[in-house]
Order: structure tokens, then sequence, then C-alpha cells
């Protein structure tokens, strides 16, 4: 299978040479002095308050507006920066086009009150909802046959997108649109299919595979790109040819993480069977994943103040682990606050036992690893009389102990100390309300994703600034509690289980942003 991560990690480029506004200022301001210097034979040298150097600034930020919109015209024409509409021009080079929206759809069995000695019609566009009003219209004309009871309909969402996708077999029994004789209409299947316009991500990765479509020889790349395009609701999908020559299985699964169903799965065979898909010699069988079934055993502990929501806890753990491994996490590092309000209950405590407090706590989060499951330790740390907050990987237990009050200390002097022991520092959302840059000297790089959709975190900012000043970037999840989605972090190669490995692993950059 080809690398799709390929894509984001070829070498950065700028059309403009990389240049700043400052370079453009820098620029007139010397030209000015020189060509003054040429015209009058005096030197002339343009202070900070100068006249002439306010209106050359002026127009020196209309410029660099200007070369902005070259350098974004340039990267357009490269998969890596496109998007938008510019995106569906270069898509079109490949051949390939943005999948529309789709409506889900379902098979609907038409129930009569009794048996008629002739047929019981059923009109195409015959309309049956579901209690929460979403509505499935019948796609052809259908008939009871005479001395039948039933008929099976298939029917698809009056509305496009996913809102239709999940309706178990039953949920769609309210007939809008009544037909004589007809007593009940009821779905037999999940509703499923659904899907929303193809998002900018779907559509670069199906032009990245698009090559392996021009080959007649069935490649891997080719039977995914194909897959994918059948429909955009498909998430992950797996081409193998494990057994006996032109033997060729494509298990695949929905993107909102649910098996097929048997519509679907039918669907795709007959897709890839077409004759200008599937090459003669191939034998193709489309499948849904093997359901494996595991357990998860958690031992945990809360406050006996807080014993009379032990019950809303206890669901909110096991939610936030099973939300986590149903996303297709192996790893997650947890990144407690460490901040004034953290120790509001222990501010005229010492020091010593502030950290034997929160180490304490940091361990117990450990006890929700499993051996498929692993949890390592960082912490999130905010310095007196500053907004920002900075995340931080690789402190031991006796580093925070050994050192003082973090909290007292400023970035400039961490840094230090940090880097001294060997930490990795990250400034944590650093575009988010209240936040301020800082030194890149200081850092080793930034949060450019940050996946909390309770913040506006301007997330496109923390690229641009990560982008221009070649600062790391890392992505995270940001969870904080029931409903928070699991949608950031990296992908790396092979599963992380060591602190070692996920320091490796930063401090190379090998590997992949999650970004939603």
């Amino acid at each position: 299978m080809p690398d799709i991560s390929a894509i984001q990690n070829t070498p950065d480029v700028s059309f403009i040479d990389n240049k700043t506004i400052d370079d453009v200022r820098g620029d007139m301001v010397a030209d000015f002095e020189a060509f003054m210097l040429q015209a009058t034979g005096s030197k002339v040298s343009l202070g900070r308050a100068s006249v002439h150097r306010m209106i050359l600034y002026s127009a020196a930020a209309q410029i660099y507006q200007a070369m902005q919109y070259v350098d974004r015209a340039g990267k357009q024409s490269l998969l890596k920066y496109s998007y938008s509409e510019f995106l569906d021009n270069l898509a079109l080079l490949k051949g390939v086009t943005r999948e529309p929206a789709k409506a889900a759809t379902t098979t609907i069995r038409f129930t009569a009150s009794a048996t008629r000695t002739l047929a019981t019609p059923i009109p195409a566009g015959t309309r049956v909802s579901s209690s929460g009003s979403i509505y499935f219209s019948t796609m052809e004309y259908a008939e009871i046959p005479a001395g039948s009871l039933t008929v099976d309909v298939l029917a698809e969402c009056t509305a496009t997108g996913n809102a239709g996708n999940g309706l178990a077999p039953g949920e769609v029994s309210t007939i809008v649109d009544p037909v004589p004789y007809i007593t009940s209409a009821v779905n037999q299947n999940t509703t499923e299919g659904g899907a929303d316009v193809e998002n900018d991500e779907s559509l670069a990765e199906r032009v990245y595979l698009a090559p392996g479509a021009y080959s007649t020889a069935g490649p891997e790349d080719g039977y995914l790109y194909h897959a994918k395009k059948y429909n955009a609701a498909i998430g992950d999908v797996v081409a193998t040819s494990d057994h006996e020559a032109g033997q060729v299985d494509i298990v695949f699964i929905m993107a909102d993480g649910s098996k097929p169903g048997a519509a679907m799965i039918s669907g795709l065979q007959a897709y890839l069977s077409g004759k200008t898909i599937r090459p003669m010699t191939d034998k193709l069988t489309v499948k849904a994943p093997e359901e494996v079934t595991y357990s998860i055993n958690l031992t945990y502990y809360i406050n006996r103040s807080d014993s009379a929501r032990a019950v809303a806890i206890q669901a909110a753990v096991a939610q936030a682990v099973e939300d986590y491994k149903a996303a297709g996490y192996r790893t997650i590092v947890v990144t407690n606050h460490m901040n004034r309000p953290t120790f509001q209950h222990m501010k005229d405590a010492s020091w010593e036992e502030q950290m034997n407090w929160y180490i304490q706590k940091r361990k117990e989060i450990l006890q929700y690893a499993s051996p498929d499951f692993t949890i390592l330790l960082g912490f999130e740390l905010r310095f007196d009389g500053s907004e920002n907050d900075y995340l931080v990987y690789g402190a031991s237990d006796e580093f925070l102990m050994s050192h003082g009050d973090l909290m007292s200390m400023d970035l400039e002097s961490f840094s230090a100390l940090a880097h001294q022991n060997h930490l990795l520092i990250y400034h944590a959302h650093p575009f988010r309300y209240h936040m301020s840059m800082v030194k890149e000297s200081l850092i080793d790089g930034l949060e450019a994703y940050n996946g909390n959709e309770r913040h506006d975190s301007h997330n496109f900012l923390s690229v641009s600034w990560a982008s221009y000043a070649h600062l790391a970037m890392i992505s995270g999840s940001d969870y904080h509690r029931k409903g928070d989605p699991c949608n950031g972090g990296i992908a790396t190669d092979l599963p992380i289980t060591t602190e070692d490995e996920l320091m490796a692993y930063l401090m190379t950059r090998n590997y992949t942003l999650l970004r939603g």
C-alpha cells in the first residue's frame, strides 16, 4: 500500500524564497537609501520615525500581501497544499472528481392488512419516517403480489449526508404517505451509505491513489482507490491476496467505525466487479471485517466527597476508555495541568507536599492501561503571570520533586533546566485566546492541531507559525470530559509502548499528524 503520509512529509516549498515582511521592508529601505545616494551624492539614512520609512512600510505591507497571494497560487498546484476549489481543479488532472453527498438507503418491508386477489401497488416515492423525523422514500414502483402479504422495497433518505445512517431495523416505521390496504412499513436493515460531500483530506488521498487505477493488472492501491470512490461513507479499506493466485479479498469498514451492512457489501462487490475495474484473472470477494471482542478491567479511585457521583464518574471513565479504543488509539499521553488552580485545595502546602499529591494522581492514571492500551505521562505547565500553556514530555517523578516550584519560573529559565535534563517542551494551542507567541529557541515545537471543539485554537495559525519557523508540530485531542472528540495525535509506523520510544519519535519527527 502506498505511503499516503508522503504527501505531508515532502519538503516545504516557498514561491517567494521564504521572504518575510521584514525582508521586504529592509529591501525597500535599502533601495531608497541607495537611490538617494545615486541621485544626490549624499548618504541618506531613514530613522525609525522617518516619514519616508513609514511610507515605505505601508507600501511593503501591500506588496507582501500580494506576495502571499503569489505563494498561495503556486502552492495550489501541489497536492500537499491544495484545498477547496483549487484541489478540485488539481484532481481533474488525474481524472478524479469530488464525490457529491449521498443519501442513506435501507430496505423497507410493506405489509398488507390481508391477502388480496389483486396486486397491491406501492407507488415510487412513498415516504416512511423515523421518530426523529428522518424520511425515507421508495426508489421504485413495487407491488405486493396477489395472495401475498409483504414486499421489500429499496428506499433512500430524502436528505443527503450521514444524518440518515445508523437507524436500526424497526426504527423507520411511520408511514407518511398512506397506501390503501397497507398497515405497516418497517426497515429491515440498518440504514447506511449516506455521506456528506467528500472532504479535502479524502479527495487528496484519492488523487494520490489515482495512478493505481490506471493499471489493468489489479494493484493493491487500485482496488483501494475504486473502493473509496464507490461511496465516501467508506472509511478504511484493506486489499489482500494471500490465497491461491487470482483470489483478492476486500475488507472494509465505514467512516463512522461501523461494520458495513449486506447492501453496502453487495453494492461494492458489484461495483468492483465491473469490466473496467476488475481484471479478468481476479476472483473478488468483498466482506466486512471480523469482529474481535475484548474486555477492559479498570480499578480507579475518587474523592470521598464525590461518592454520590461515583456512578457518573465510573461511566465517564469507562466512556473515555471506550472512546479512545473505538477511535483506534494504541497509546495516549496524559498531560494533567500543572498550574495554580490545580493546587488550590492545598495552596498552603510545601512544594514537596504538592508534588507528592500530584505524582500520586499521575500514577493512578496508569491503572487504566492494559496490554493493548498504553498510557504515558507528561504534564501541561503554566507559569505564574502568564496565560501560556506548555506540554512537557520526558519528566520523571524525581525531576518534579527536585527542582523547586516550577510554576514560579519563567519560560527562559525552565527551558534551560528542561533541556539540561533532556525534556521536550511544546507550546500548547499557542493562538487560543489570551495566548502569546514566544521565542522559537525556547521551545522544541508547538501543538499545531488541538482537537477540542469547545475552544477556538486557530489551528491554521499554529501550522503557519510552525512552518515558517521550522518548528516541530504535534497534535492533541485535549480530551477533558465526556463528549470531547478523540481526534488528535500522531501516527507512527510502530506502536509506542514506552516513554523512550515516545521521545525518540518526537525528536526525529518520524510521525504523521492526525488532525480531526
